[in-house]
């Protein structure tokens, strides 16, 4: 369901996705984003460090293809306010 709006929406011109609390969520993976597409997860530095690292969920066999769209990861406790919210609009650039 939330996997259909975010499709409709990059449909309907989006470009820009946030994925906040991102854990091991992948979106940035598995869904057919359009061209352009640029996808920001955020969560804290060590779950973003550990998904860098852990193997891909690919078939036996077939390695778990990269990303389909631009991913952008924001390290940021969303437990704080100000400094990480800056470091989320200053990633944009």
């Amino acid at each position: 369901m939330f996997d259909d709006f975010l499709l409709r929406r990059t449909d309907a011109d989006v470009r820009r996705v946030v994925l906040l609390g991102a854990g091991l969520d992948a979106r940035t993976y598995r869904l057919p984003w359009p061209r352009g597409c640029t996808v920001f997860e955020v969560d804290q530095e060590e779950v973003l460090a550990f998904k860098q690292r852990a193997p891909g969920t690919g078939r036996p066999g077939r390695p778990c293809p990269g990303p389909r769209a631009r991913r952008v990861t924001v390290a940021a406790d969303l437990r704080l306010d100000s400094i990480h919210r800056r470091r989320i609009r200053d990633s944009n650039s």
